[in-house]
């Protein structure tokens, strides 16, 4: 990282720089800085490192300076066993000091693996400002809120939450993707509801921990403990079932269902990708290859019905996709061909 500390130091010394991140460019400062980040890839992450340095908290009596707080940004980039950097959000920032929202957060993350939104959306003040965390492909991040109550975010994935709502009685959260929720109660003894909205229903908490998946035009939830109640919608957002979940079951919402699926299973399936494994119990091949078209970000064509019906027992740990492709084509003496980021599988011939 040491090679590029001269690039952010400088981009966060530019106030036309800083002006553009924070949203107050003016339409030229907007139109240069735009291009210069269309450059390349090299030049996005550059800004998302700046960004993320920039909202930083800094202490009033200015007792670390930018170089200081590089250096420990750095530290904390380059700590790769871990994968872990801490991130307390702010609510209002000026360029000398910052002030810490109500309720601290940590963000767990690969500095390089997320991009972090923090969208204002020109409310007043009695309106609610949101931010949107979005997990790039292959990657996968952890929010921790003050209660200790965790949200784990797993590959190309987005959750959308309101900051200052995290100490109220009534937490909301968007998501969109797949995340595993380890709720507390809540720490003042008082009923709060913690609440996830998906495309096709709400999933209502009291302390729990529970995975969330809405892949596939549906929302699967499985439940490891505690108890959730599960609100099936339909298209025009009218309430047409319900249910209360109990530990070891999955849940299926469909809009094009009447009715919440429910199917006994083994947690362990559907939540280890949070300990970086990928488990299988007679999984058919073409949900594997699903699986991965989300984690990583690729285009996957099974060739014959019979081969898509093949399934797999076992797990792997950390696999990357080379890994797991490898271990695939050997487990079921298949062939599998990569271009760029379609991958055909079929029998040998």
């Amino acid at each position: 990282m040491s090679e590029r500390n001269p690039d952010i130091a400088k981009l966060l010394d530019d106030d036309s720089f800083v002006r553009w991140i924070n949203n107050e460019a003016t339409p030229e400062e907007q139109q240069q800085w735009e291009y210069w980040e269309s450059q390349g890839e090299e030049y996005r992450m550059l800004k998302e490192q700046a960004k993320l340095l920039y909202e930083l908290p800094m202490a009033d009596d200015a007792g670390e300076d930018r170089k200081q707080q590089l250096a420990r940004l750095n530290r904390s980039i380059d700590q790769r066993e871990h994968n872990v950097w801490r991130l307390p959000f702010v609510q209002k920032r000026s360029t000398t000091a910052y002030s810490y929202a109500a309720a601290t957060i940590a963000l767990l993350i690969g500095v390089l693996s997320i991009i972090l939104y923090s969208i204002e959306e020109g409310r007043t003040s009695s309106q609610v400002a949101y931010r949107t965390v979005s997990i790039d492909y292959g990657m996968r991040g952890t929010i921790e809120i003050s209660d200790g109550s965790q949200i784990t975010l797993n590959s190309n994935t987005k959750l959308r939450y309101a900051p200052e709502q995290l100490n109220a009685d009534t937490i909301e959260v968007w998501l969109n993707g797949e995340g595993y929720f380890s709720i507390t109660r809540n720490p003042r003894g008082q009923r709060r509801s913690f609440i996830v909205h998906t495309s096709e229903g709400n999933v209502e908490v009291l302390g729990t921990r529970f995975n969330v998946s809405t892949r596939d035009q549906q929302t699967n939830v499985v439940l490891e403990e505690g108890k959730v109640g599960l609100e099936l919608k339909d298209s025009t957002q009218q309430a047409r079932d319900s249910y209360v979940m109990r530990p070891g079951e999955l849940a299926v919402l469909s809009k094009d269902n009447k009715e919440i699926g429910v199917q006994a299973v083994d947690p362990a399936l559907y939540t280890s990708w949070t300990n970086h494994k990928m488990m299988f119990d007679r999984t058919a091949l073409e949900k594997i290859a699903k699986d991965i078209e989300h984690t990583y970000g690729v285009d996957i064509q099974v060739d014959g019905s019979s081969l898509k019906s093949e399934k797999i027992s076992g797990s792997v740990n950390n696999p990357d996709l080379q890994t797991l492709l490898d271990g695939l084509s050997e487990a079921l003496d298949i062939e599998i061909r990569r271009t760029n980021n379609h991958i055909t599988i079929s029998r040998n011939k």
